[in-house]
């Protein structure tokens, strides 16, 4: 059991901006430069009140990945597939340019969706528009992973036509779905449909088509007339849309809707009005869905604390205490009593971001009282307890906690739930593990049937905890000061070891030498006492800080692009070529752009290579200082030949395959061996990087096509992820 007197010593790989600011003492979010009038972060989880400006998102759970927005502002994210490559992150870092290179502007919103541990999609809206990242099931960006900004039917913030960043009041994701509210209550869709009845998703009776797919869809409720005057939209991952107006209206709309007027489900095309319990007050909505089609479940929490529920119930979601479907709202039982309902309900978090597995149709929620609820399918134990892989009826104290355990926050993921408990700096954690889901810096696969807290230090806005937190500091480097970041604020901050020195209340630490730095910060007052450590390394600054370096074949040569985020006595860059990555020759030198070498922006630089050797190039930058010290960057590789010569490789490959050669308009097509096209692409580029990391292991034949006529035919071996 946790006590206040209790240090906190966990470590945690965090990145963390040198420049953070302290948070205060409640740890009230930092408010959006920009946004909707009365918009609110703090109205969340256990504190959320009203209903027009409930801020559902501040915590983003995909099958096991998740985002987090803390208290200062920061977003966070940990688990699998949410790195920029795609791959794994085993603790929480920061969604930043350092991290997600090419994203820019104050992070406004975040949404994400998943197909379970198959694919995930993740979105984010900043002042500069809104980028994605993951598998692009719409069309709407570049081939591969890694983010991106968004340009949808035109537009370059990737937004609706006359919708800049700051009308968006609520962005939702779930599976190939994304939703978008604005300030005035205008609803709009972007729906990766598959089959026709997905299509029922866009919401304005648009048919089924990749052109529509690429776009964004204005919601009606009938041809004529738009959906207006909503301020919460939720989802499932089976392709539905529910949406709360600011009347208390309800409206559904997709491939399988339930209208809680007795008739069963149904597809609708349109966002057509719900029946809803008589003498309520709607204050949350929310959806689920199981491992098929139609499989929808409501759910709709009143002002006065009481739940309700509607549609299938075969995993107990409704937690009405049967597996019977419900045409009519039902209100959650606490008992299987007769009126022995789940009263005071504050908060509900239902899995609503993932297309649903067996058994993950499931449901939590938390009463005024920070006492956690759960019901539903129990997948891998996602919900707490040893009862795996089976439906539940709500319960309390599931997956190990006590009366004690004060839950002021909780968001149900595909396949795990994590908690916020009162005086702990650390999350909860049930459910299956995996991918660094668990954010306890290991990708280990397990099934945690019982809450942890070996996890890592979160400050959730809307969720302060009142126990000490620390994070580290990111990228230190000697000779520099920053600013650590720690709540709640007043505590007492130590160097315990390394070559540090930090003022004890202000936390301003000033790195003296290179090594491993061990920091702690003990709260002594207030309803948590309590201390917590982190460690973080410190470095000798080198003299750049190279961002990125790209070869890439073009009409007239090989184009070389790089970026540096920061330079420090910089001189400039000699471009080196060879044939075989041994002996090296110079081919120029490009100048710094920085002013007497130092720099501390991002900078851009190219160099054009008008004759490359035919076969292989390989090339390198060697950057030069004013005081004669060099270093080198990572090589290049790149194949040149005749104008329609194709090269493909690496083969075997396991996450991506470059092809050089190509033309503009050649259309590249992967098969598998029954001669099944799993992949098609049109060259925009004489050069390309395809990401072939969702490709089962196996043997493919890579075809090149112009003009109706194959100029390039190889067969590739695609290996294991493992």
């Amino acid at each position: 059991m946790y006590h206040f007197t209790r240090k906190l010593s966990h470590r945690m790989g965090l990145a963390v901006l040198g420049t953070a600011t302290f948070l205060t003492a409640n740890a009230q979010c930092v408010a959006p430069t920009v946004g909707c009038a009365g918009s609110d972060r703090n109205n969340s989880f256990i504190g959320a009140t009203t209903p027009s400006t409930i801020e559902y998102d501040n915590v983003v759970s995909l099958f096991h990945s998740t985002m987090a927005r803390q208290a200062d502002g920061r977003v966070l994210v940990w688990g699998e597939k949410i790195a920029n490559s795609g791959g794994n992150v085993t603790a929480p870092q920061e969604l930043n340019a350092a991290n997600y290179t090419g994203l820019s502007g104050e992070i406004l919103k975040f949404a994400g969706g998943s197909q379970t541990n198959v694919s995930s999609q993740h979105f984010v809206l900043t002042t500069n528009g809104l980028y994605f990242w993951g598998v692009d099931s719409w069309g709407v960006g570049n081939t591969g992973l890694t983010l991106q900004k968004l340009t949808i039917g035109g537009q370059t913030n990737g937004l609706p036509a006359g919708v800049t960043p700051a009308d968006v009041k609520m962005l939702f994701g779930s599976a190939r779905v994304l939703g978008l509210v604005t300030c005035s209550g205008d609803v709009y869709t972007l729906v990766a449909a598959v089959v026709t009845a997905d299509g029922s998703a866009y919401g304005d009776g648009s048919t089924i088509s990749a052109a529509n797919n690429a776009i964004w869809h204005r919601v009606k409720i009938n041809a004529t007339t738009n959906l207006t005057n909503v301020v919460a939209l939720r989802g499932n991952g089976r392709f539905n849309f529910v949406a709360l107006t600011n009347t208390g209206q309800l409206y559904t709309w997709g491939k399988s809707t339930f209208l809680g007027d007795n008739t069963t489900f149904a597809t609708r095309n349109f966002a057509t009005l719900m029946t809803q319990p008589s003498g309520i007050t709607p204050k949350m909505i929310g959806m689920a869905t199981a491992n098929t089609d139609n499989t929808s479940s409501y759910y709709l929490l009143a002002t006065n604390g009481n739940l309700y529920s509607l549609g299938i119930n075969g995993q107990k979601q409704l937690g009405d205490f049967t597996t019977n479907t419900r045409n009519e709202w039902v209100r959650v039982q606490k008992s299987a009593t007769a009126n022995d309902f789940l009263t005071n309900v504050r908060w509900i978090s239902p899995n609503e971001h993932d297309q649903g597995l067996a058994n993950t149709a499931s449901i939590n929620a938390i009463t005024a009282d920070t006492v956690l609820y759960a019901w539903g399918g129990n997948s891998r134990t996602m919900l707490g307890g040893a009862a795996a892989n089976v439906a539940i009826d709500p319960i309390t104290n599931v997956g190990g906690l006590t009366a004690s355990d004060k839950i002021i926050a909780v968001e149900t993921g595909g396949h795990t739930t994590m908690a916020i408990r009162k005086c702990s700096s650390n999350f909860g954690y049930v459910g299956h593990k995996s991918g660094g889901s668990m954010a306890d810096g290991t990708s280990a696969d397990a099934d945690i049937p019982n809450y942890t807290f070996s996890t890592s230090q979160i400050n959730v806005c809307g969720a302060s905890t009142s126990a000490a937190t620390l994070f580290p500091v990111a990228n230190a480097t000697v000779g520099n000061t920053y600013n650590m970041v720690a709540s709640p604020a007043g505590g007492t901050f130590t160097v315990l070891s390394g070559p540090a020195t930090i003022n004890s209340s202000t936390g301003a630490i000033t790195i003296t030498g290179a090594g491993t730095i061990q920091v702690r910060y003990q709260i002594t007052t207030g309803i948590c006492p309590s201390s917590t450590q982190v460690s973080f390394t410190s470095t000798t600054p080198v003299p750049i800080r190279l961002e990125a370096f790209h070869v890439n074949r073009t009409k007239n040569g090989v184009v070389l692009d790089w970026i540096t985020s920061k330079e420090t006595n910089s001189r400039g860059f000699e471009i080196e070529r060879s044939k075989d990555a041994k002996e090296w020759s110079t081919l120029a030198f490009v100048a710094s752009q920085s002013e007497n070498g130092n720099s501390i922006g991002r900078l851009y630089y190219n160099y054009t290579d008008e004759h490359p050797v035919a076969g292989k190039n390989y090339y390198r930058l060697k950057q030069v200082d004013y005081d004669g010290i060099f270093e080198y960057s990572g090589t290049k590789m790149i194949n040149y030949g005749d104008k329609d010569e194709i090269s493909i490789y690496p083969n075997p490959a396991k996450d991506n395959i470059h092809i050089d050669g190509l033309q503009v308009n050649d259309i590249v097509k992967i098969f598998d061996p029954s001669g099944r096209i799993v992949f098609e692409y049109t060259a925009v580029l004489f050069s390309t990087e395809l990401s072939v990391s969702n490709l089962p292991k196996g043997i493919y034949y890579v075809e090149v096509i112009a003009d109706n006529k194959i100029k390039a035919r190889e067969k590739m071996v695609k290996m294991g992820t493992e």
